[in-house]
């Protein structure tokens, strides 16, 4: 009997090996470690792989933490990961309050999008200007290729109101449309307006429209938007239900309409998206290769969002948002953590769960099976820092004391879980193949979460995954609560897992750097996939850092 049992929990939640030797596949190629002389920079984003190098661009720390618009500085790489040139954007003579937008390749040509508020109109202006992929210098003059078009006017005393808003530009499933979109709240009619514009792959405007819809009294809270092949913008709106608020510990009760517009006459379409008696988090939206639309996310019975119960999946036509197949999944209890199920048992309410889930990724696998990435994660903000917790002498090998920051201080700390993943594959049409956890816990303090979370990439079918871990976690065979990545202590054991999940759902989990080597901590959420089985790496530490590259070909018989 136990053995069966072992059998079925093997079964359901995947099997996993753990290795300090990579994939067979695999092969992994550092630069050496340089001194960033850009003061309190960091990788902000990968432009492209230009030829054998790359271009990327710096920015400020906070930027990456509150999405600050500064313009960034370019960079051009080698193929060996030597600086070859470098441009600070900010310098540009562009006229005066432009306010950086995006870096876009389109068409083997570099462009630089920015946006000014001109003319009282409440929405920005769009311009470009190609920059050279080498020298990294101007081509030409500026361009305007679209007029602000809002509705509504700047205030006269505060014309730049909307200065921080910013601009979400995205390219269709094959590149050969751009989607610009800017949400605009106007207070005083507590009234929220979507600035819709589309583009051809020579950048000519297409259609805009100003989008005003009097059914959200509340106003938007968020929006997701996505472009298809044919030019139909679509996207899920969340906002907050402010007469259904629960007050309690000041959560909120928010509701999901997705949107499809296009630009035509037509009025748009919306269908609500929503689960009886329980409650919908943070959905994400996705075309499949049908050009249909996906929608994915996990759902909670309580107010606050604070406990997962389970996932939620449905595929509409993007043509009528006609219902093709819709997926609740109630967690099962072999799959929540075992304290979860103790306390439901005690409970007597048979709904053990897990904490908050949020979608990360969705990939399109080419049989058309779906793959659902979620992560366990909580902001916590707190009035009260306790103080730094000893950890040694400083002369005893591996023990260090934490920082003294904010300690007994009342101003708000802002505290950051990044905890376990989990993995869920539908078939094209709805059924659920498997799912899979992958087990990690990182924690921080008042960073944004900069060293936390993950990448992932799909190549070959396979998904990779790679995050800050603790050394301790990959030596495990069956890991069953993980040690806490805290970039602030135990530095000596850091290290970047990459875990290898395949077909069914099966794990692999293997070590790829380790700080007692590099003395560098890896920013996973700023690698990128630069090819179709390239993916570029970024590690620094204080005012060091080094690039890299994984490559995973079918074809390498050994490691490098």
């Amino acid at each position: 009997m136990k053995n069966a049992i072992f059998i079925i929990l093997i079964t359901f939640l995947g099997f996993k090996t753990y290795s300090q030797e990579l994939p067979d596949n695999s092969k992994v190629t550092w630069g050496t470690t340089k001194k960033n002389s850009l003061k309190k920079n960091t990788l902000q984003k990968v432009i492209l792989k230009n030829g054998n190098g790359y271009l990327i661009s710096q920015n400020y720390y906070s930027s990456q933490i509150v999405g600050s618009p500064a313009f960034p500085t370019l960079q051009s790489y080698d193929e060996n990961f030597n600086l070859v040139k470098s441009k600070h954007l900010k310098k540009l003579d562009l006229p005066k309050f432009s306010m950086f937008e995006e870096l876009l390749p389109i068409k083997d040509k570099l462009y630089l999008f920015y946006s000014r508020n001109e003319d009282r109109d409440a929405a920005k202006n769009i311009y470009i200007l190609e920059l050279n992929k080498k020298t990294l210098e101007p081509i030409g003059e500026p361009k305007c290729i679209a007029k602000g078009n809002s509705a509504n006017k700047a205030p006269t005393i505060n014309p730049r109101k909307n200065f921080n808003n910013r601009v979400n530009i995205h390219f269709s499933p094959d590149s050969t449309k751009l989607l610009a979109v800017e949400l605009i709240y106007n207070k005083s009619k507590n009234q929220s307006e979507f600035i819709i514009k589309t583009f051809d792959q020579e950048l000519n405007l297409q259609w805009s429209k100003s989008y005003i819809d009097t059914d959200f009294e509340d106003g938007f809270s968020s929006m997701k938007p996505i472009i298809d092949n044919q030019g139909k913008v679509h996207f899920i709106v969340e906002t907050i239900e402010r007469k259904k608020t629960a007050i309690i510990f000041g959560t909120k009760l928010y509701k999901y309409t997705l949107i499809s517009i296009d630009g035509t006459n037509r009025e748009a379409i919306k269908t609500i998206i929503s689960i009886p008696e329980n409650y919908l988090n943070e959905l994400a939206l996705k075309l499949t290769n049908n050009g249909d639309l996906f929608i994915a996310g996990f759902y909670s019975d309580n107010k606050g969002f604070y406990n997962s119960i389970g996932s939620y999946s449905r595929l509409l036509s993007s043509l009528d948002h006609s219902n093709i197949f819709e997926s609740i999944d109630q967690f099962e209890a072999d799959f929540l953590p075992e304290k979860e199920v103790e306390k439901a048992k005690k409970r007597n309410k048979g709904k053990p769960r897990d904490t908050n889930y949020s979608v990360r990724d969705i990939f399109l696998k080419s049989n058309g099976s779906i793959v659902v990435i979620g992560e366990n994660r909580n902001r916590t903000i707190s009035s009260f820092s306790p103080p730094p917790i000893y950890r040694g002498p400083s002369s005893t090998p591996g023990m260090t004391s934490t920082p003294n920051y904010n300690s007994y201080s009342n101003s708000p700390v802002e505290r950051f879980y990044y905890k376990n993943i989990v993995l869920i594959e539908f078939s094209p049409t709805g059924t659920k193949n498997w799912i899979s956890k992958v087990k990690k816990n990182q924690y921080s303090i008042e960073d944004g979460g900069l060293f936390s979370s993950f990448h992932a990439t799909l190549i070959d079918d396979d998904i990779y995954l790679m995050f800050n871990d603790r050394e301790e976690n990959i030596r495990v065979k069956e890991l069953v609560i993980p040690k806490t990545f805290n970039p602030r202590t135990r530095k000596k054991d850091f290290v970047l897992s990459l875990v290898k999940v395949n077909n069914n759902g099966d794990q692999d989990r293997y070590e790829l750097s380790n700080f007692k080597k590099t003395k560098l901590i890896s920013r996973a959420k700023a690698f990128s996939k630069t090819g179709d089985h390239e993916i570029l790496l970024f590690e620094e530490y204080k005012k060091k850092y080094r690039l890299g590259k994984l490559s995973l070909e079918k074809s390498f018989s050994s490691n490098q």
